[in-house]
């Protein structure tokens, strides 16, 4: 009986990991209504996206880490006051947003409140900044 618990528990284990794990490059939120939504880049692919020219970068962290270093181009606006400042940034509700925060989580709140404010393709740094430094790529002070 012990042996046969402990199979399922793992049996159920393996299923909670297959459907929590995050494939890079999958999209992780939609409205299907506005055809919104936001997809997950490793920090190689959102290195590609920077040089090629992405229309918008997002910083989501404290104006303090923002300050110490941060990804070229990106324009600081902490998850905080993200709700007041998505006036500001409207103009980009079309085009490709990259946002990143320390490491994926603020992120994904920030997604969920862009898709509801009509924000369309919106990349997040999988890892964040955490992922994006750890992997050597350009940042400024």
């Amino acid at each position: 009986m012990f042996v046969k618990k402990q199979t399922i528990f793992f049996v159920s284990c393996m299923i909670m990991v297959i459907f929590t794990s995050n494939d890079i490059g999958r999209v992780f939120a939609s409205d299907n209504k506005s055809s919104s939504y936001a997809e997950e880049v490793d920090a190689a692919t959102a290195n590609i996206l920077l040089k090629k020219g992405v229309d918008l970068v997002v910083d989501l962290r404290s104006v303090e880490e923002f300050n110490r270093e941060h990804l070229k181009s990106a324009v600081n606006i902490p998850i905080e006051m993200l709700d007041d400042s998505l006036n500001k940034i409207m103009k980009y509700r079309v085009k490709t947003v990259l946002i990143y925060c320390n490491t994926t989580n603020k992120s994904r709140i920030a997604v969920q409140k862009m898709i509801k404010n009509g924000f369309k393709k919106i990349k997040v740094i999988l890892g964040g900044y955490q992922a994006w430094k750890q992997n050597g790529f350009e940042l400024v002070k």
